[in-house]
């Protein structure tokens, strides 16, 4: 969901299942050779995980909706003029513009264009996190903060059991996640203000 959009899944490459779709741009003339192509390119991306979509009963235009629904990080077309050209055009998931790459580098062309998306991706979902996320001392405090902006209250917490229950019932969160790298800093419980070094995120599920 962090990487989602209006139009649907965005897979980062590291764990997309597809990394990137060949989609012929085909006209009904010399399409064998922007097939012939296709598959050239299919075979120059080989370590990659990539698919050609050479399916005859949908269109480019059907085929580029549905890999942008599915979060595919790259599309690259290759028509006619592309052939002629000896090159094939990136489009990029994120919507940072097309690239026009010539067919000798297209493995490079694609795995940079990969790693840029990757980078872009995992900067923009931490500053997300980042900004829906509260510091609280106090219930009442906790209360104000997820009032007024809903996202995560991070918390120090005893280890109590009674504790993480009274906090669960009077706020309606729960806890998510406790981060390993801030395990040693020293406050106090937020429900019954002993000294503890436990952090741990809360979130209200919506």
């Amino acid at each position: 969901m962090t990487h989602g959009d209006d139009r649907g899944l965005f897979l980062p490459p590291k764990v997309a299942p597809v990394q990137a779709v060949i989609v012929p741009i085909l006209f009904g003339k010399n399409d064998d050779m922007v097939l012939d192509k296709c598959r050239e390119a299919l075979s120059t991306l080989e370590g990659l995980r990539v698919k050609l979509d050479d399916d005859p009963n949908q269109t480019a235009g059907w085929k580029f909706n549905q890999y942008e629904m599915l979060g595919v990080p790259v599309r690259i077309e290759i028509g006619p003029k592309d052939v002629q050209k000896e090159q094939a055009v990136l489009v990029p998931r994120d919507r940072s513009g097309k690239r026009f790459v010539k067919f000798e580098s297209l493995k490079d062309e694609v795995g940079n264009l990969l790693d840029e998306v990757q980078a872009g991706m995992l900067k923009a979902a931490r500053a997300r996190v980042g900004d829906m996320t509260q510091q609280a001392t106090t219930i009442q405090e906790f209360k104000q903060k997820l009032a007024a902006k809903p996202g995560y209250i991070l918390v120090h917490w005893c280890g109590s059991q009674k504790c993480e229950d009274t906090l669960i019932d009077e706020t309606k969160t729960t806890p998510r996640a406790m981060p390993r790298d801030e395990q040693h800093k020293t406050g106090k419980c937020i429900v019954c203000d002993k000294e503890t070094d436990t952090v741990i995120y809360y979130a209200r599920t919506y």
